[in-house]
This record gives C-alpha cells, structure tokens and sequence, in this order.
C-alpha cells in the first residue's frame, strides 16, 4: 500500500520552510497567470 500525502498540506508546509522556494512559485504563477496559460479545474 502507498503512503500518501495530502499535496496542498505539503506545499503550504514547504511555502513556509523554504522562502526561495515561494517566490519561485508565486513569480511562477503570476507568469502563467498574465500570460493567460492558467487553468482553473
């Protein structure tokens, strides 16, 4: 059986820990949101 993880909980989690790592994905998120290439499901 595999273990799973909550992967929201693992981001918030590591966004916390790891200040580099928000701003990579917040500039990241922001690129793809201005340039239309976001996706809500």
């Amino acid at each position: 059986m595999a273990l799973t993880r909550n992967f929201k909980q693992t981001i918030i989690e590591r966004v916390e820990r790891d200040p580099e790592f928000a701003e990579v994905l917040f500039d990241e998120a922001a690129t793809l949101f201005l340039s239309d290439e976001y996706e809500l499901c």
